[in-house]
């Protein structure tokens, strides 16, 4: 730690932050509004999709728990 100054972890945390806003700075400009939701389709069919496979397996692994314990 610096004497008189911020840690590292607070300057790290200024450079994230930095990065963060410009690159905000930069979608908005060259893309819009619309390019903070690029991918978000893809990415819902993706969630979707998990949700299906887990579940399915969350419900087999029920089934053979209740035929193995006899509930």
């Amino acid at each position: 730690m610096k004497l008189g100054g911020s840690s590292e972890g607070e300057e790290s945390e200024e450079n994230i932050l930095a990065a963060f806003v410009r690159t905000s700075q930069s979608i908005y400009q060259t893309e819009g509004v619309a390019g903070f939701f690029q991918g978000g389709a893809a990415r819902a069919l993706q969630i979707g999709m998990e949700s299906c496979v887990f579940f399915t397996i969350l419900e087999a692994l029920k089934d053979g728990a209740k035929l193995i314990l006899d509930f």
